[in-house]
Parts: C-alpha cells; structure tokens; sequence
C-alpha cells in the first residue's frame, strides 16, 4: 500500500515539474529583504553590484538608492530594479522580452523565478562576507576668488591682440 501511495505521489510530482517547465508561474518578487548585518549604504551598494557582475546582469541604470539591471540570453531578456537602503534591500519585475509575461495574472516562464533566486542568494553571500569599509570622506575644496575689478583688468589685458608668425608654433 504504501510503495502504491509513493508510486503516485512520484508520478504527480514529475508531472508538475513537468508542466512547470512549459506553462508560467506567478511572479516572486523579492519585497524587503532584511539586511542583518550592520553595514554602510556604500558597502550594501557594493554587494549588489558584485552579486549583478558575478550572475551576468548588465546594469542598465545606477542611482544613489537604486539599481536598473538587464539579464539577456538569446532571444529574451529580463528588466529588474533593486532598491536598497541601511536595512532591506528589494527586488521588483519590470519588463521582459520573450518570457510569456502576462501582466493580468503577474505569470512568466519559470526561469524568471530561478534566476531572481539565483541573485538574491548572491546578494546574500556577498552581504555575508563583504568587509565593511569607511566612507571616503569628501573634502571641500577653498578657492580664493579675487575682487570682481581685479578679475576685470586680468581679463582686459589678456584681450590684446597677438601676433603669430607663420611656420612658428607658440607653446603654452
């Protein structure tokens, strides 16, 4: 009885994958990915553009909170967007190219969903073992800027006309 209860159970298994593999599934965005450890925006940045590198994602657009990335193989492609803050991190559906999106059920091919998994456990990884390092501390640069009349005069005596000979070269 019981190896006729797994026959079956293994049959409607192999069949469901089987279906997956040539129908759609319902899209799995990735809201809100609590980050753990303690780590500056710059590091976080750097661990989702490394996690974009190493799973071959082009990054299409980099904003100061937010990625634009692009996966393309063959003859399809996928648009995703990470934001990130101190906190969590998300990743969101955009667009794609020849996946079977149907935007009134929120379904595509499946391997949409492996491939969002895949950089979300890169991510991960690299917010695991990223060393956090210290913002590159901006300096202000001080000019001293002259009196507008003595910028006046400098400029009117550069203005004098300048005589070039012909066949020599000035060097400045």
């Amino acid at each position: 009885m019981k190896f006729h209860v797994l026959k079956i159970f293994l049959f409607t298994f192999i069949l469901s994958l089987g279906m997956s593999g040539c129908g759609t599934v319902r899209i799995v965005d990735v809201p809100n990915q609590p980050i753990t450890r303690q780590l500056a925006t710059h590091d976080i940045r750097k661990a989702i553009e490394y996690a974009l590198l190493q799973r071959q994602w082009m990054i299409v657009k980099r904003e100061k909170n937010y990625y634009i990335a692009k996966l393309s193989k063959g003859k399809w492609s996928i648009d995703i967007r990470i934001t990130y803050s101190k906190n969590s991190y998300s990743i969101q559906y955009l667009s794609s190219k020849n996946l079977k999106y149907d935007a009134k059920s929120y379904t595509i091919h499946p391997g949409y969903n492996k491939y969002i998994a895949k950089l979300k456990k890169q991510i991960e990884m690299n917010l695991r073992v990223i060393t956090p390092t210290k913002q590159p501390v901006k300096k202000k640069l001080e000019i001293a800027i002259p009196k507008e009349e003595n910028i006046t005069q400098d400029v009117e005596e550069e203005q004098q006309p300048v005589e070039v000979v012909p066949g020599e070269v000035e060097v400045w």
